[in-house]
């Protein structure tokens, strides 16, 4: 940001020295100022006008670096007002209809933040205006189709409205699909048509958006998953760790597609419906408390065992012949039945109860990791 602050201060200076000649200088210092920041790039820059009373204009500026990424900026202004001048962020910027256009396949995105060179440091700029700015990015690792339209007030910190689109989005095992936000004065709402990771899923997402200085708030909240519905609020403290709270309602959840999303299929199987709620705490990657409580809604299901070694350990501690258990753990039929969720140091637990005519059963699943261990009790 250093280098970005300095790269403006010599702009305005420009600005007052050669007002009324020297656009090719202007041209050509300006040039080098994004030089300094794109390194190793191609710039471009056609059009310039020059007003000693309310700033600089740029027009038709190409930044190009070859096989890496290229930024294409219709219209770009620098503004100030006289009576402003001596204040530390007197200046406002403003950029329209800027493309970037990003084709590494080779490279991980987070590669790409070395080909900037921006540096921290106080910014003369008292706002910043984007408007019709279109993303299309393709990394090794990311995959990204989206514009955006943003005006932050700088001096204050703050974001006065936000209009963001994304038609794709794909990171190793996350996709979104037609999201949209918008947001003013710390106001505003979110429509998703598609949000996935792996084989989980939810759809024709909802919600109301709320954005007070670092408090955000996603209240409203209305989903589509599992074969059916979740509803409720999230909201998060993004200060330098941030800090999530997660509080749902779920309803008419479908276990059979609940078992498929989570890889469970190849130890168990399991068929039925259930409601219940869901509470997540955490800061950062860390999740602090988790808390699951589910029922299962009439008339039950069954519950089929797929892999017999998943049912050893009862097999040692019952006194009942092991072919006969293993037969009646493998097409159990529950009436009733609860589910919760909880976590244990970093292992994740479900415990599963069920009662039938034939008689109980448990099932205990930790997820550890990405690494799942399963064990029947």
């Amino acid at each position: 940001m250093r280098r970005l602050a300095k790269a403006i201060l010599v702009l305005f200076i420009i600005i007052l020295a050669a007002a009324f000649s020297v656009k090719p200088l202007v041209i050509a210092l300006t040039k080098k100022q994004l030089a300094a920041v794109f390194v190793k790039s191609k710039i471009i820059v056609k059009g310039c006008s020059i007003s000693p009373a309310s700033g600089l204009s740029l027009s038709e500026i190409e930044i190009k670096r070859e096989g890496v990424y290229s930024v294409n900026i219709d219209h770009a202004a620098l503004r100030y007002k006289l009576s402003s001048v001596f204040k530390p962020d007197f200046l406002s910027l403003s950029l329209k209809d800027i493309l970037v256009q990003v084709n590494a396949p080779s490279r991980r995105a987070q590669e790409l933040v070395g080909y900037l060179r921006l540096k921290p440091g106080r910014s003369p700029l008292g706002s910043i205006e984007v408007s019709g700015l279109s993303l299309d990015v393709k990394t090794k690792d990311l995959t990204l189709k989206s514009s955006l339209s943003v005006k932050l007030n700088t001096a204050r910190q703050e974001l006065e409205s936000a209009g963001l689109r994304i038609e794709e989005f794909q990171m190793l095992n996350a996709k979104v699909k037609n999201a949209s936000i918008e947001l003013v004065s710390g106001q505003g709402s979110l429509n998703v048509e598609t949000l996935s990771y792996d084989k989980a899923s939810l759809s024709d997402i909802k919600g109301r958006i709320s954005l007070q200085g670092k408090q955000f708030l996603l209240s409203g909240l209305a989903a589509r998953t599992i074969d059916g519905t979740i509803e409720g609020e999230i909201s998060a403290d993004l200060g330098q760790e941030p800090q999530y709270f997660v509080d749902l309602k779920c309803a008419n959840l479908a276990i059979e597609n609940l078992i498929r999303d989570f890889k469970l299929k190849d130890k168990f199987d399991m068929s039925g419906r259930l409601s219940g709620t869901l509470k997540l705490e955490g800061a950062g990657a860390k999740i602090n408390i988790l808390g699951g409580d589910f029922s299962t809604l009439p008339p039950g299901g069954t519950l089929v065992i797929t892999d017999t070694r998943a049912v050893e350990g009862v097999i040692k501690a019952s006194r009942q012949p092991a072919d006969l258990l293993v037969e009646s753990l493998k097409n159990y039929r529950y009436n009733t039945g609860v589910m919760t969720l909880g976590i244990e140091g970093d292992t994740i637990i479900l415990k599963i109860r069920l009662e039938g005519d034939a008689g109980k059963r448990s099932l205990d699943v930790a997820f550890h990791g990405l690494n799942i261990a399963k064990e029947i009790e």
